[in-house]
């Protein structure tokens, strides 16, 4: 008894859910065909620009091949024609074969087909190895590069980055029916070193050019003190001494205090312009040491190698 008020509980659970689901097939087919009606008054009055979202919400709702069929019309309208020949094309494969649009839409395919533009993008043989080459910013990788895409009409923004390389970016412009190829070759080699390599030389070699500079300057400094002290002792030795006699205890000390300062003067003194010398060349030339980190970063044109 237990068993079969289990199965009947299940039965009842399983009817309920399966009625929710064809409940809710039944509200996305009413949206659908709101949308589809809201999309077909925008097409009427010529605004397909409004009108192709509306087709394409509805299709994602409720597939229908009527709705397809407005939708691959109206984005062959709003000049999206790569994406109006995917949808002739789906179009012909499920088209029943006495479908009266049947013949309308091999007639647009094949009009799109040929008058759709075609865009080859080829790498050079130069290019080395991890070059990413992008069109649209969308990559495209190895089976993508040698063929004949399809591509809208317009301007379309193509980029190559090989490692090691300046990246090259360029604009190509394709018309109705035209038939491009397009050989990309990489940027200019790079040798620049990281960001946070060379500023770090060029301040560490400025930082001790001006120490060099400074320890000039208060050599020269200490030489001039001395120089004027041995000037002032030597004149108050002179006042008591003739040559090297001296008369007075006190005018011996000035005369040896004066030789030597004169002396610690002239030691002091040289050792100041020797490194000011040093510190004027090293600063003046510290461009020269750190331009090997900056010449490395070159900028080459950004035409193109080959476009037929």
């Amino acid at each position: 008894m237990r068993a079969r008020g289990s199965a009947s509980f299940a039965a009842l659970v399983t009817g309920a859910l399966a009625f929710a689901a064809v409940d809710a097939r039944a509200d996305s087919a009413k949206s659908a065909d709101a949308l589809f009606r809201e999309g077909r008054t925008h097409a009427d009055a010529g605004d397909f620009v409004r009108a192709c979202p509306l087709f394409a919400e509805s299709l994602r709702l409720d597939y229908a091949l009527g709705t397809l069929f407005n939708l691959a019309a109206c984005e062959e309208h709003v000049g999206a024609l790569v994406r109006a020949l995917d949808l002739y094309a789906e179009l012909g494969e499920r088209l029943p074969p006495d479908d009266d649009r049947l013949g309308f839409v091999r007639e647009r395919r094949a009009y799109l087909d040929r008058v759709v533009p075609r865009l080859t993008i080829v790498v050079s043989a130069e290019a080395p190895p991890e070059t990413h080459v992008t069109r649209d910013q969308t990559e495209l990788r190895g089976p993508s590069l040698g063929v004949a895409l399809p591509v809208d009409v317009g301007d379309h923004a193509i980029a190559v980055d090989a490692p090691g390389r300046a990246v090259r970016t360029w604009t190509v412009r394709v018309a109705l029916g035209d038939r491009r190829v397009v050989v990309v070759v990489p940027g200019d080699p790079t040798s620049q070193p990281p960001p946070d390599v060379a500023p770090a030389k060029a301040h560490g070699a400025r930082t001790l050019d001006w120490i060099v500079g400074g320890a000039g300057v208060a050599s020269l400094a200490v030489g001039t003190y001395f120089g004027v002290r041995a000037l002032s002792k030597r004149s108050d030795s002179d006042a008591s001494c003739v040559g090297d006699v001296c008369r007075t205890a006190a005018g011996i000390d000035d005369y040896d205090d004066a030789k030597t300062y004169s002396r610690v003067s002239d030691v002091t003194l040289g050792l100041g312009i020797v490194a000011v010398a040093a510190a004027s060349y090293l600063l003046l030339t510290s461009h020269e040491r750190v331009s090997p980190a900056v010449a490395g970063i070159r900028f080459g044109p950004t035409g193109l190698a080959g476009v037929w």
